[in-house]
């Protein structure tokens, strides 16, 4: 996880600076070179996972590359096909970034509209001005859940009705989840301890509530929802995971009110730092009650898509 949150930053900055300080000897190397650099740097601002590195940071890297367009004006002028045949492997290079760019950009704008399939209307079940969506939409890139829809494999089929869930967590000002670098603590996260409310009226069928939270940013592979509940609202399951130890105050076959006070985000189960997670699917088995079909869920009317803001 902190090598790929290092790279969506790095690797945009490793590009303006190769723009600034090795520009190409052709006009049309410097236009693909200039371009693989800003859609790269746009695509990690679209689908790059922006919480324990803010996603302001990437404005210092178009700043940067501000400048190298600026200092690359006042240089001397170009041919506009390479003269030499070293040059054109770099346009080439160029080419395939700017590609990858695009690709990216592509699938995170399209993973933002919800596909033609069952929902359910909810509203959110946390409060705040400050939410940010971890991971949602409807492509893989910017939704890990949609791994699931691949029933070709087995463990898949125990978890289909995560596919279009959501995670969300709480920024601090200065847009990071928590507020101390490196902490393992899971308080020191904005998330942590919030209270979560029912999205919708309905009866809980299943709960869990004895998992530990964990130190940041260890998971449990052994009992992956951590503390749950399951909210039937008519004839839809919804799931709320990884609860904070003890938090939650239902029981199963209660009758809840939208709004209700259901348990707090904790950091149980498969999470690696302290968020909730929300999916909406059909009813399914005691057995393997996360397989049901997924469910889309539009919260307020608004399909939820990574790095949304709320």
């Amino acid at each position: 996880m902190i090598v790929m949150l290092s790279l969506q930053l790095l690797l945009p900055l490793i590009l303006v600076a190769w723009v600034f300080y090795a520009p190409q000897a052709s006009r049309l190397g410097v236009l693909l070179q200039c371009g693989a650099a800003a859609t790269v740097t746009f695509a990690s601002c679209l689908a790059g996972i922006w919480t324990r590195i803010p996603r302001w940071s990437l404005a210092i890297v178009a700043l940067i590359g501000l400048i190298a367009l600026i200092r690359l004006g006042r240089g001397p002028g170009r041919k506009t096909f390479p003269d030499r045949a070293s040059g054109w492997p770099l346009v080439g290079f160029s080419t395939i970034v700017l590609a990858s760019g695009i690709w990216v950009i592509a699938e995170a704008r399209m993973g933002q509209f919800a596909p033609n399939r069952p929902s359910i209307a909810l509203v959110l079940p946390v409060n705040g001005n400050d939410l940010l969506v971890a991971n949602g939409g409807s492509r893989l890139l910017i939704n890990a859940h949609q791994d699931t829809l691949d029933l070709s494999v087995p463990r898949h089929r125990l978890w289909h009705g995560q596919s279009y869930g959501v995670d969300l967590v709480a920024l601090t000002p200065l847009q990071t989840t928590s507020v101390s670098v490196g902490t393992s603590d899971p308080a020191n996260y904005v998330i942590f301890g919030r209270v979560v409310r029912a999205p919708c009226a309905g009866t809980i069928i299943a709960l869990r509530n004895d998992r530990p939270d964990l130190a940041v940013p260890k998971t449990d592979n052994r009992v992956m929802d951590g503390n749950h509940i399951i909210l039937r609202c008519k004839s839809t399951d919804v799931v709320m995971a990884h609860l904070k130890r003890g938090s939650v105050k239902v029981f199963a076959n209660q009758q809840v009110n939208l709004g209700d006070a259901l348990a707090a985000v904790g950091n149980s189960g498969m999470s690696d730092e302290p968020h909730l997670h929300i999916h909406a699917q059909t009813p399914a088995t005691e057995q393997a009650p996360f397989s049901g079909k997924p469910v889309i869920m539009l919260f307020n009317g608004r399909f939820l898509a990574r790095n949304d803001r709320i």
